[in-house]
């Protein structure tokens, strides 16, 4: 189906027309008069087919030749169309609906009239609804189709296909019916047909396809029966036929190299199998059928073909072999050879290829065999392998007769034997013994036996690869060589009882495969199967003689050995103690000894045990876990080193080696298994070294140093008498510099409560002072390894290491420093090292755990600081050396010739008691700074009246009055006095908010205004002229500041100063204009 289009002209072709163009026709002529005609060539073209209703059409004029008179129309034309009645112009509007008509014009002249024909409808819409049934099977060429009758809804006027029909059909009105016969083939195909009049169109789509006519008249050039020859190309056979022929088929298929063309059926080609005579049906046919059919009968000849199945062939000579029959094929055959000729016995049938027969000689080698096959076309080859194996081995015989005795490792003479046929393996069961072999070809057993074995029997077989010949026993046996030649050689006259022997270990000759002795030998001992002498003898024997038999279990040899078992001797230190006798590096021996002497190499273990005193490495070279101490036969003394190490250094005494011996071999343990050596010790060594302060200025500066044994004072390097020695590059102590001996008296009147006697166990070494306060330091104390220190015999001072002495600290803590400043009632006391109330450190809290009966304080001046009125801090958590006290008043310049000390009671961590060393007091004087100035308006007037100042230290009252308040000005207004406790007479009133505590010569100082002059509380600028008589810290002034504001703050409140009511109009009532004017202070 299609759709509907307006507007367009279309060609029409009317019912049975020809291709004229729809609407106008050809004009014919009928004369008026004799010989006229009317006009010539009156006619109307390119006329639509159709008009629209209700609209003007294009005016419709005539071609034509002479002239129109009148003009006429039959039937008359659809409503409000007109024919002009001169010049046959059709024109107008068409206004009613009309078929498909044909008019008639008739023009008329003088001279006759022509006519022509219009054809045409007036449609009031355009088709519409169109659609076309396909047709159910193509159409055949050259055969008339059934008619395809389009349905459509309305006038149709013209009609058109895309594509074009297929050649031969049309298309025609009234609804575009196509009919006709078609003249070509066309393949299926979609036809687009167009319905049409003047108020538009619709389309439809039809489908169909033309087949070709059916073939007709299929005819052979030739039907057989034909021969052809295999591997030969064959005469074509051809076909002849009437029609189209698209496809040709055989049936059965064609043999192999033949085809048939499926155009045209010709059958050619070179067969290339063979093939039996066979009828073949050849069909011809198109898309429309199949045609009739034609047969051809042909067969496939040529040279014979020949295959035989199963070489290579393995026959047995005298057997007879299984028929070989070979597989043939082809053509026919007539003759049948073999190439070279067949084995002996065998033969070859010349018309079958068959071989038969019986081989008569053997043939180890494969030998090839060409059979050729043969007719008259030709021949064909086949290729077979044929082996002929020998017949079996038969009739084995032994060469003389056994058993036969071998023996081990001598050649033997060869075993033979007699046999028929070929012989190519000979194998012995069981297996022949070893050292023997067998001939694989004739079977002689020969060889050197190398294994003892028993009589045996083997049975012997001849082979081939054809089979086995029959089986023969052969009985050998293989006997050892005899023994011979027995001897122990040397060996100890005497063993050690309960000790096991050295294995004694014999020679021989031949074999010994048993061993004897007579009489039976001690408990503990035995010989084994080869007479080694081995065990561990038990009890005591005297030397005996003992026969010793050697066997091959045949034969026998024998020899004598004798010997005696005796109790072990007993091997001991020689004593439970020796000595070094001093400590120089060398070897010093210890002696062992065996109760008695052996013949035997006797030997013990002695190693270092646990318990001794000394160090290995350092004070001795130890014997070490195992030295092996050795007695030769006949010896009963042994001595082994040990050796002493002189290391330099003192050891608090001497020191001991424990040894002990174990594990004797050939010997028993004595009663004494250990021994003490000990080491003289011959070093003076340092028992104790302890920190003074001698001079107690809590800085160590002495070493007291103890020494084991009394020392010459003499030796010390740079000794001097009764005085400081010179520096010795000898003695060290850590950090510091100059250490030297400090001797007798000189020491004595420097150093208060020690003593210094000469050549005692005690020295006193100095050494420079540390820079910092260090009473509880220890510093390493070291010297060279010749500190040139002796007791004037022969022991001599020992190197002291930084390990060797534990350094004690013995000096007193001390005050170190008490200061304060001038005004200031705060006194720091350091001391040289922590302190504690009472011995062993005590942990404390934060607060300290000193108190004010830990000091004495001593008022010298008798003015200012009288005594401590409280702890001020006492902190120990990190140190506990320094502390502040809180004294009764505050310091004054004079203060500096008091002074304090800590009470006895005090200790430090080494539980030194303090010392009563006291300490003058430094008092520091500077001039004050003001650290901070507040200003208040304390009756909130608006106006400033107090400001506090506050210095960095205490103020002294005694210079300071009233008058010396105006030294102040605020806001250029100087002020008026002073508190009343700066100036006790006439000094002002401190009141609240100001905080001063008010305290004489304290730190704080308060100035009054005259509280009428300086109006407002906001912050004022202040500064302060100096008068170095007046506002003293001590004898120090407070300097001239020109600008205080850096360190002033307004502590003043704003206020209301006043507030004016004002009427705007003078009325005095309360109005909404009324205001009131309120004045701040700031």
């Amino acid at each position: 189906m299609g759709g509907s289009k307006g507007g367009s002209a279309a060609l029409l072709i009317p019912p049975g027309g020809g291709g004229s163009e729809a609407g106008a026709t050809e004009s014919s002529g009928s004369g008026a008069s004799a010989g006229g005609s009317g006009p010539s060539g009156f006619s109307f073209t390119g006329v639509p087919g159709s008009f629209v209703i209700n609209a003007p059409i294009t005016d419709i004029t005539p071609s034509f030749s002479g002239t129109i008179e009148s003009c006429t129309v039959s039937p008359s034309l659809p409503a409000g169309l007109t024919l002009n009645s001169s010049t046959c112009v059709v024109s107008g509007t068409p206004t009613v609906a009309t078929a498909y008509t044909e008019y008639t014009i008739s023009a008329t002249n003088s001279t006759g009239s022509s006519t022509a024909t219009l054809s045409f409808a007036v449609v009031n819409v355009a088709p519409s609804a169109a659609s076309i049934t396909n047709p159910g099977a193509p159409f055949v060429q050259g055969t008339a189709i059934t008619n395809i009758s389009p349905s459509v809804t309305g006038t149709v006027t013209s009609c058109s296909s895309s594509p074009s029909l297929p050649a031969g059909l049309t298309m025609g009105l009234p609804n575009c019916i196509i009919s006709g016969i078609p003249t070509a083939t066309a393949s299926s195909q979609s036809y687009t047909i167009t319905f049409t009049n003047a108020a538009g169109s619709t389309t439809a789509n039809v489908t169909f396809a033309v087949n070709p006519a059916l073939v007709t008249d299929l005819a052979i050039s030739s039907s057989g029966p034909l021969t052809y020859v295999k591997d030969t190309a064959i005469t074509p056979v051809t076909f002849s036929f009437t029609g189209v022929v698209t496809n040709c088929i055989v049936s059965p298929s064609l043999p192999a190299g033949l085809s048939i063309n499926t155009s045209n059926c010709t059958i050619s080609g070179t067969p290339t199998v063979y093939a039996a005579s066979q009828t073949y049906t050849i069909t011809a046919s198109n898309v429309t059928g199949n045609s009739n059919t034609q047969t051809l009968t042909f067969s496939i000849t040529g040279r014979p073909t020949i295959a035989i199945a199963g070489s290579p062939f393995t026959f047995t000579q005298n057997v007879g072999i299984s028929t070989i029959t070979p597989t043939l094929g082809g053509g026919s055959l007539t003759s049948c050879t073999a190439s070279p000729l067949l084995p002996t016995g065998l033969n070859i049938n010349s018309t079958t290829c068959a071989i038969t027969g019986t081989p008569t000689v053997y043939n180890l080698t494969p030998n090839d065999y060409t059979i050729t096959a043969a007719n008259t076309y030709g021949s064909t080859n086949a290729t077979i392998s044929i082996t002929i194996n020998p017949e079996a081995p038969s009739n084995l015989a032994l060469v003389g007769s056994g058993p036969f005795v071998l023996n081990q490792s001598v050649a033997m003479t060869p075993i033979t034997f007699t046999k028929d046929g070929l012989v190519t393996g000979c194998v012995s069961t069981p297996g022949l013994p070893a050292g023997l072999s067998i001939n694989s070809v004739t079977c002689e057993i020969s060889g050197t036996p190398t294994t003892v074995s028993g009589a045996t029997s083997y049975s012997i077989q001849a082979t081939n690869g054809t089979g086995s010949s029959n089986s023969v026993s052969v009985s050998i046996q293989v006997i050892a060589p005899a023994p011979s030649s027995l001897s122990f050689g040397t060996y100890p006259s005497e063993f050690t009882q309960n000790f096991a022997i050295a294995t004694i270990n014999p020679t021989y000759s031949g074999t010994v495969t048993g061993c004897s002795s007579s009489p039976a030998l001690p408990t503990g001992l035995s010989l084994s199967s080869t007479c080694v002498l081995s065990g561990t003898p038990t009890s005591t024997s005297s030397s005996t003689s003992y026969t010793i038999t050697a066997t091959n279990g045949v034969q026998t040899t024998d020899t004598t050995i004798a010997f005696a078992v005796v109790a072990a001797p007993t091997v001991q230190f020689q004593s439970a103690t020796s000595n070094s006798t001093n400590e120089a590096t060398g070897n010093r021996s210890i002696t062992l000894t065996l109760s008695v002497a052996s013949k035997q190499v006797v030997t013990v273990l002695v190693r270092e045990v646990t318990g001794g005193t000394a160090t290995a490495g350092s004070d001795h070279t130890s014997v070490g876990t195992a030295l092996n101490v050795s007695f030769a036969v006949g010896e009963t003394s042994k001595t082994f080193n040990q050796a002493v190490i002189d290391d330099a250094i003192y050891e608090s005494g001497n020191e001991t080696i424990n040894l002990e011996i174990y594990s004797p071999t050939y010997a028993r343990l004595g009663s004494q298994t250990t021994h003490t050596f000990t080491i003289i010790d011959d070093e003076i060594g340092i028992l104790s070294a302890w920190t003074l302060d001698c001079d107690g200025n809590g800085k160590i500066d002495h070493y007291e140093v103890t020494f084991s044994r009394s020392v010459q004072d003499s030796t010390f390097p740079g000794y001097a008498s009764n005085s400081l020695g010179e520096a010795t590059s000898d003695w060290f102590i850590s950090g510091r510099g100059n250490t030297r001996l400090h001797h007798g008296s000189a020491f004595n009147t420097s150093c208060l409560g020690r003593t210094d006697n000469p050549n005692d166990t005690v020295l006193y070494l100095a050494f420079d002072e540390g820079g910092s306060f260090d009473t509880g330091a220890k510093p390493d104390f070291t010297t060279t390894s010749t500190p040139l220190l002796t007791d004037g015999a022969s022991y001599t001072m020992s190197q002291v290491f930084t390990a060797s002495v534990t350094e004690a600290d013995r000096a007193k803590p001390v005050v170190v420093s008490a200061s304060s400043s001038a005004g200031n009632s705060t006194l720091t006391v350091v001391f040289s090292e922590d302190v504690y109330t009472t011995t062993g450190a005590p942990a404390c809290g934060a607060g300290g755990n000193l108190d004010t009966s830990d000091f004495i304080y001593n008022n010298a001046s008798g003015s200012g600081v009288t005594s401590i009125a409280s702890m001020g801090s006492d902190t120990c958590g990190v140190t506990d050396r320094t502390v502040t006290l809180t004294m009764d008043t505050t310091f004054v310049a004079g203060d500096a010739v008091d002074s304090i000390s800590g009470s006895l009671t005090l200790y430090d961590a080494a539980d030194n008691s303090g010392s009563a060393t006291a300490r003058l007091i430094s008092i520091s004087s500077s001039n004050p700074i003001i650290s901070s100035i507040e200003q208040y308006d304390v009756n909130k007037n608006g106006k400033i009246d107090q400001l506090k100042i506050t210095f960095n230290q205490a103020m002294t009252d005694s210079s300071i009055a009233n008058a010396d308040a105006a030294r102040f000005t605020i806001g250029g207004v100087a002020a008026t006095k002073v508190d009343s406790i700066t100036d006790n007479p006439s000094g002002g009133t401190i009141v609240s908010p100001n905080n001063d505590p008010g305290l004489a010569d304290d730190s704080i100082v308060t100035i009054f205004l005259d509280d009428i002059t300086l109006a407002g509380t906001e912050l004022k600028s202040m500064s302060f002229t100096q008068d170095l008589s007046k506002w003293l810290s001590g004898t120090f002034p407070l300097l001239t500041i020109a600008n205080l504001s850096t360190v002033i703050s307004d502590k003043a409140p704003p206020v209301i100063l006043n507030a004016v009511a004002t009427a705007a109009n003078g009325d005095p009532g309360i109005q909404s204009t009324d205001y009131l004017v309120v004045t701040f202070s700031e």
